[in-house]
């Protein structure tokens, strides 16, 4: 075969070419994992890699916060550390909107064994019998639980007199079943009787063993979430979280059920009440 310098190109195929740009790729791959590359071009690769990831982010509409020399980072992680920092989180301030459009100005007293004088009351339970409400009441909720790292829960557990389309939209986000606390002191068909609760939940689950988690727009004295922590627990459920929206000040509740290994998590505070 006689060779023509006048015609190597013409013998160079596509498939040729792509051939050795693939050998050449994998080359570089493995000598930048191993170590082997000469650190400025390393450090191009790596910065060529980063500018393609920032510009992916971008076209799904993430904002990127960069600082100097430092990773840069999703705008929303700036504002979970910025809250960790003392600013308070932009799901509280809508929160505390929220509840502002639900407050009466009118006397109430509450609670379910002692009463509590308060000179308002927030009627989330109301506000949520519109479906859009309560699921922006639940998907706070959900958001501050998440914050505080306490969605490691197997169902939601509510009372029936509290609020419970609340806890409704929870388990739905949560992708969680409900139980229902049922104040009744007669017999009942489904569920099992707990002195004055009754538990009512799908058939085809088992509460044993479980972890749940109480959700209610808020606690007083804290001796509804108890009972039903206790009625829960008489059936082998494991309960030391409750959650609420708000939480009045003054009668104790957070003390109540702490003595009773449970935990409050409140996203606000108020309104403050007296005995």
């Amino acid at each position: 075969m006689n060779f023509d310098p006048n015609n190597i190109f013409g013998s160079i195929t596509f498939n040729n070419v792509i051939l050795w740009l693939l050998s050449v790729a994998t080359l570089i791959f493995i000598l930048d994992v191993i170590g082997l590359l000469p650190p400025w071009v390393a450090k191009w690769l790596a910065q060529n890699r980063l500018d393609v990831t920032i510009r992916a982010l971008k076209s799904l509409g993430v904002k990127i916060t960069w600082d100097g020399d430092k990773m840069p980072r999703p705008s929303f992680l700036s504002r979970t550390i910025d809250s960790l920092q003392g600013k308070e989180a932009e799901y509280k301030v809508l929160l505390r909107s929220m509840l502002e459009q639900h407050t009466l100005q009118v006397p109430v007293h509450v609670g379910l064994r002692r009463t509590f004088a308060l000179d308002s009351f927030i009627d989330v339970i109301g506000g949520t019998t519109d479906p859009a409400m309560a699921r922006q009441y639940a998907r706070i909720l959900y958001t501050h639980l998440d914050a505080e790292g306490l969605l490691d829960f197997d169902f939601v557990a509510t009372p029936k007199d509290g609020s419970p389309l609340l806890g409704y939209e929870f388990a739905v986000i949560s992708g969680k079943p409900l139980v229902l606390g049922v104040c009744s002191k007669g017999s009942h068909s489904k569920g099992q009787m707990h002195s004055h609760l009754i538990l009512d939940y799908p058939h085809d689950i088992s509460l044993k063993e479980r972890t749940g988690i109480l959700v209610d727009d808020s606690t007083t004295g804290g001796r509804k979430m108890l009972d039903l922590a206790n009625a829960l627990r008489t059936e082998g459920a494991t309960i030391s979280n409750a959650a609420v929206l708000f939480e009045p000040i003054g009668k104790g509740a957070r003390a109540l059920l702490k003595t009773n290994k449970i935990e409050l998590n409140s996203i606000v505070l108020g309104p403050t009440g007296r005995n």
